[in-house]
């Protein structure tokens, strides 16, 4: 039986499921509605990798009684490298012509993790995947590519121990893994939602669970095993109509997942075994007649056989579109993304994936080192060249000038007195503060007027970031992550954004007041006298790319874009600088009527001091307002205190 199944050496199903999964990613990525969890169609390409590798490697050990692991990482080399070299070297090409000075060092960054296959690494220490403005992160794609690597090189190993027992032992041993994964998924998620060990010298402090399960290989592998259970699995003689039936449920189950998963979602990484399932499903009974032409096609295999090429390629392909266009891509846009990646696909899989793949051509090697060396060269010339700021006109020149020190508004260190899920922001000294800074990234926005304000003094304040899960937004009755004995406390947060709920607005906002007041009924937070709230800042629409990179993009190809006035509130039809000031309005109403009960307290009110007549500042004085479109920059806050110096003082004095 085993026999049987190693001399089956092409099995068009497999490349129609791998039409399927891309397809879904693509589609997702796409934003086409329908395809929130296409994301899957990674873990299916997974379950398709753990099949064929296993096939591989007990077929080289029939037939030779040993497995020249030379020869098989030989053939992953040429499998994977030219087309990942080509589209990566063509993507830098059009960063130089294209991309800000900050963009185009960003993606000299990844292309080196990239053509290392370390870049699952390096998105992971880098943010998560699913924030929005991974976007344009040009490569963040290829993080399925260093775990699809890292796989390669640990599957003969384990296979090798494994080899010795029978299919039904081998089958017990893969299904035992892949359980015990699943418990320790359970166990992480449970620990979440962000790691606060400092073991392994901090590496994973402050890190979301959610993505050390997502780019992590230890987490991922058991995905690979479902293909390797397929193929330990002994073949059954069903009937036609159980095949047929089994085949549509693999189907069914992937297709519910792809309903079901999200990218927010607690159990995502639980949830996606269905899809696994479903794509097992399908490989086993591949010969469910008539029925599996839904994937054994002209269509789905020619699909299937650029896949690759098309994975590498889509991504690239929208986000530089999108770079472009600055606004969100049409329907209209998004057709002809698709069109031309397979067209491309297809141009890179004939040219370059298949020659490569020929052991005729004797000289392949000297290509793949030269693309390396390019790849390494280019990316290197671009960063120590400060991204090639001649590209920039001299106001351009003016503005980037004025935003080098402004990427981080403090340098986090770990706290020295809590146990903490997030680094801290410090000046001074952090068990006497006089001053702590509470919320989210917004709030350490205000960490700079913090430190004026304890300058004055020669006070000391701290920055402590999302404690209590996520205070404001939960309440503080029954949390003790710190025991401050500063006396001012302020307060900022994204409060609103463009993808809250607008008939919440009041509900929501007196919420967070009620939670700020539970202050008063938290025996650690007695000490405090004095509240001040940052209100909502004016921030930008989230899908476009950052406003820097529109600001700074280069001279030649600029579109004659007026960034100002693509991301200036005016004619807004989601009213979003109208729901933020009524925000702000709620915000200080419920302070006033709750608040000062129990505190002293002060509303600031960041859309008054930036926003006159619907038209917001983004730049003044050659210096820019925006670190990104939901943050401010330091400029933006000196100026704000600039302005509200006098109240802040008065209110701290009295």
């Amino acid at each position: 039986m085993e026999n049987k199944r190693l001399n089956k050496t092409y099995i068009p199903i497999i490349d129609g499921l791998r039409a399927l999964a891309v397809l879904i990613v693509f589609l997702f990525h796409l934003k086409i509605p329908g395809f929130n969890g296409g994301f899957i169609g990674v873990d299916i390409f997974f379950v398709i990798s753990g099949y064929l590798i296993t096939s591989i490697y007990f077929s080289e050990k029939r037939k030779n009684n040993k497995f020249s692991f030379l020869n098989y990482f030989r053939k992953r080399i040429f499998r994977l490298f030219p087309s990942l070299i080509f589209v990566i070297l063509v993507s830098l090409l059009f960063g130089y012509i294209l991309l800000s000075p900050s963009d185009l060092i960003e993606i000299s960054k990844s292309a080196i993790y990239s053509i290392l296959f370390l870049s699952n690494i390096y998105f992971f220490l880098d943010s998560s995947y699913w924030a929005n403005l991974n976007e344009y992160k040009f490569f963040i794609h290829t993080w399925s590519l260093g775990i699809e690597m890292t796989f390669y090189i640990l599957m003969p190993f384990f296979l090798f121990l494994i080899h010795r027992f029978n299919n039904k032992i081998k089958f017990l041993i893969c299904l035992f893994t892949i359980v015990i994964s699943i418990f320790l998924i359970i166990f992480l998620i449970s620990k979440g939602p962000t790691i606060e060990s400092v073991k392994l010298f901090g590496l994973f402090y402050g890190k979301e669970v959610s993505d050390i399960l997502f780019y992590l290989i230890p987490f991922r592998f058991f995905e690979f095993l479902f293909g390797s259970l397929i193929f330990f699995l002994p073949e059954k003689k069903f009937n036609q109509k159980i095949k047929q039936l089994f085949f549509l449920v693999g189907l069914g189950l992937i297709f519910y997942s792809l309903y079901l998963v999200s990218p927010d979602h607690k159990y995502q990484s639980l949830l996606i075994t269905i899809s696994l399932i479903g794509s097992s499903l399908i490989i086993y009974f591949k010969d469910a007649s008539h029925i599996n032409k839904i994937l054994n096609n002209k269509i789905a295999i020619f699909i299937g056989l650029i896949s690759y090429s098309l994975y590498l390629v889509h991504w690239p392909m929208i986000s530089y579109f999108k770079y472009i266009l600055v606004n969100e891509i049409s329907l209209i846009m998004k057709l002809i993304i698709l069109i031309l990646s397979i067209l491309i696909s297809f141009l890179i899989y004939k040219f370059i994936e298949i020659p490569f793949r020929n052991k005729k051509f004797s000289l392949r090697l000297v290509p793949l080192f030269v693309g390396i060396f390019l790849i390494i060269f280019l990316s290197s010339f671009f960063k120590n060249n400060n991204g090639f700021v001649d590209r920039l006109n001299e106001e351009q020149k003016k503005l980037l000038a004025n935003i080098t020190d402004q990427k981080e508004t403090c340098e986090r260190i770990f706290s020295t007195v809590y146990k903490l899920k997030y680094k801290i922001c410090l000046h001074g000294n952090e068990i006497d503060s006089k001053i702590i800074v509470l919320g989210d990234s917004n709030a350490t926005t205000w960490f700079p007027l913090a430190k004026k304000l304890a300058e004055k003094d020669n006070s000391s304040v701290v920055n402590y970031r999302r404690i209590c899960n996520s205070f404001p937004k939960d309440t503080v009755l029954n949390c003790y992550e710190i025991d401050p004995t500063a006396e001012i406390l302020l307060i900022g947060s994204l409060w609103f954004n463009w993808q809250s709920k607008v008939n919440e607005i009041e509900t929501r906002t007196k919420k967070y007041i009620e939670n700020i007041n539970d202050l008063n009924k938290n025996t650690n937070f007695k000490e405090i006298k004095k509240i001040i709230i940052f209100g909502q800042i004016p921030a930008l629409k989230n899908e476009n790319i950052n406003i820097m990179s529109c600001l700074l993009k280069p001279k030649f190809l600029n579109l004659s874009q007026d960034c100002e006035k693509i991301y200036s509130h005016i004619g807004d039809e989601n009213e979003l600088l109208q729901n933020y000031k009524k925000v702000n309005f709620y915000l200080e109403k419920y302070g006033n009527e709750i608040l000062k009960k129990n505190f002293e307290f002060l509303f600031i009110d960041p859309i008054k001091s930036l926003c006159k007549s619907n038209e917001c500042i983004q730049f003044r004085n050659e210096k820019i307002f925006y670190l990104n479109n939901n943050h401010l920059s330091s400029a933006a806050v000196n100026y704000i205190y600039e302005e509200k110096k006098e109240t802040i003082d008065k209110f701290l004095i009295k």
